[in-house]
């Protein structure tokens, strides 16, 4: 074919511009993600404040956490049939080490729903270590969840953290027990309470909820 002719030029534009169309589809296609983000909310830096410490609701971002578990409660705007958390040390001035987490499905207080507590992953090993200044996503969890529904996000820390990145004033409490409490159903162990979320940033879901998930 002689590509001098308009004929030609005509054709080549053509063909052109359909492969750019299809590079745009491949694009938009592979940048497509089936995670919808249930929660999530703002950090900031951990200060000291009124109660710091005190068991009764006070900031605990200052002094962080040494060999606690800390179950964080949050409510998801979407449902879905499996979880990803992300934990966020935009703040930390030290790797946060993660030493194990789960979710499940809240009950009342810093009590979970029996039977529906899952392991937490992060690159297929229960331990995490995020660097300072960046954050970390878990791999999916298999929890059904229904829109508006709470759940129970609880962080094993072993070894001290240092000052927590947070989120001071939580529309939720979260609780703290001493030890290896990451597969407690029951609030007991959970003897101390703070109006703030603790490294936890966001809880994205995907797929579709099970129709038949029980009414809490």
């Amino acid at each position: 074919m002689d590509l001098a002719t308009p004929g030609a030029r005509a054709a080549k534009l053509f063909i052109g511009g359909l492969a750019g169309v299809a590079l745009i589809a491949g694009i938009v296609e592979r940048s497509a993600s089936p995670w919808t983000s249930a929660w999530s909310t703002a950090v900031q830096r951990p200060v000291g404040g009124d109660g710091e410490d005190d068991g009764a609701g006070g900031d605990w971002s200052r002094k962080g956490f040494s060999d606690q578990s800390v179950r964080q409660i949050v409510r998801a705007s979407a449902g879905g049939e499996r979880v990803r958390i992300r934990l966020s040390n935009v703040y930390g001035t030290r790797p946060l080490r993660v030493a194990a987490a789960t979710v499940g499905r809240a009950g009342g207080g810093a009590a979970v729903w029996p039977e529906s507590i899952r392991d937490v992953t992060f690159g297929r090993t229960a331990s995490a270590v995020v660097p300072a200044g960046r954050e970390a996503v878990s791999d999916p969890v298999p929890v059904p969840v229904s829109p508006l529904e709470r759940l129970a996000v609880t962080l094993r820390f072993t070894d001290p953290t240092g000052p927590a990145t947070f989120h001071r004033f939580a529309a939720a409490t979260s609780y703290r027990a001493p030890g290896d409490h990451l597969a407690d159903t029951a609030a007991g162990a959970f003897s101390e309470s703070s109006g703030s979320w603790y490294y936890l940033s966001g809880v994205e879901v995907a797929g579709r909820p099970p129709a038949d998930l029980p009414d809490l």
